[in-house]
Formats: C-alpha cells, sequence, structure tokens
C-alpha cells in the first residue's frame, strides 16, 4: 500500500497521509481548494481495476469504517477519522477505465461558512439543486467547477443559459447538442471561459459547469 501527502488548508497547515493503492496512477493535485465551502485537498487518479477492487482496498485500509454513497454514475466511499473527512470518488468511464478523485476535508472549518451560499454568484433556474461547488487559486489563476441539479428538459436549460449569460456580457463560442440526453456551451468574457456540459438522466438534468478566470 502506497500514502499520499496531503496538505489541506488550516491555518497550522498540517499534512495527513492518504492510503493509495499501486494501482492507481495519480494526477493533479490541488493544495488550494475550497469544497462545498470546505478547506479541501484534491488528487486525480485513473486505474483499470474493478469498483470492487477498489472498495475493498479501502475497506481493509480503514479498517472496515467505510461509508458507501452515490450520485448519478459517481460511486462514493468516505471514512471520517479525527475530523478529517477522506473521499473516495468515482466513475467508470469503460470497462478498462474508471476516473476519479480523492479529497480529504477539514470538517471544522464547516462551521465557518454556511452552506446555503452554495453556488452564489453562479445563474441557477429556480429549484436547481448544487450538489458540488469547488473554487481553485493557482497563482493568478481561479477556477469554480459546479455540479447543478434540476428537473428541467435539457433544451430548457439550454436556452436558461444562453439568455441569462449572454445578457450579462458573455459571448457563446460554440454550441454542441449531439440529443435530447446531452450538450455543451462554451462561454467567454474578457479573460475568463466558461465550460457548461449537460446530460439529462431519469428525469433531472445534470450541470457541469467549469469557469476559468485568467
Amino acid at each position: 500500500m502506497l500514502a499520499v501527502l496531503i496538505t489541506f488548508g488550516t491555518q497550522a497547515q498540517e499534512s495527513v497521509q492518504f492510503p493509495i493503492p499501486k494501482y492507481f496512477k495519480l494526477q493533479v493535485v490541488a493544495d488550494d481548494l475550497v469544497f462545498n465551502g470546505v478547506d479541501m485537498s484534491i488528487t486525480g487518479f485513473d486505474t483499470n481495476k474493478s469498483p470492487k477492487d477498489i472498495y475493498q482496498f479501502y475497506q481493509n485500509a480503514w479498517r472496515g469504517e467505510i461509508r458507501e454513497s452515490a450520485f448519478g454514475d459517481w460511486i462514493i466511499y468516505s471514512h471520517l477519522k479525527d475530523g478529517l473527512l477522506y473521499t473516495v470518488q468515482f466513475q467508470q468511464l469503460n470497462k478498462l477505465r474508471i476516473s476519479g478523485t480523492l479529497a480529504i476535508s477539514n470538517l471544522p472549518s464547516v462551521e465557518k461558512t454556511q452552506l446555503k451560499n452554495l453556488g452564489k454568484g453562479f445563474p441557477m433556474s429556480r429549484n436547481t439543486k448544487v450538489a458540488n461547488d469547488i473554487k481553485t487559486y493557482d497563482g493568478l489563476r481561479e477556477s469554480r467547477h459546479l455540479l447543478l441539479v434540476n428537473k428541467m428538459s435539457m433544451a430548457s436549460n439550454m436556452v436558461f443559459y444562453k439568455s441569462t449569460l449572454t445578457g450579462q456580457g458573455w459571448v457563446l463560442q460554440h454550441e454542441e447538442s449531439t440529443s435530447s440526453e446531452g450538450g455543451a456551451l462554451l462561454f467567454a468574457k474578457e479573460s475568463s471561459t466558461l465550460n457548461l456540459a449537460m446530460t439529462n438522466r431519469d428525469g433531472q438534468t445534470f450541470i457541469q459547469a467549469i469557469r476559468i478566470d485568467n
């Protein structure tokens, strides 16, 4: 078993170890990140192993203290220890590839934020729920990644965002609609870009929004 050393955003800048199986191919590490209002560090990974293999590894590593949940196509394993929440979140892209993230969050920092403010400042249609709101800072560049869910059709969401964002000065650069179940919009405004990817499944539309400010 390997372990990755992660530093998360606290006043003490503490370092902790996250157990990593040898078959994970690690990607980008972000140490200065705010996830749903919580200080967090996050690492991406790819593997050709199965969800069962991943579950078994973390069940052993966390000595059976593991919680399993799901959100859409995403499978989530989590473990709580000493006020820290360890999370393994992934989706199966095909039979030979799983892609996901490893995250560790400082739960006491939840007390310093209002979760009702998730998604604040980002345009959303009525009754849209915010599943994730991730902010990262990399030198002079800031990025924000939101996952939104509502019960409007994909077409209605496309119309809403084209109208709302162009009204805010964003310029539509690209539009793609492969079917009634998937679509994408790309906007630009000064030195910023905003990419929206939408999928409709089981009567709900999932919207992934990525804004990058250079």
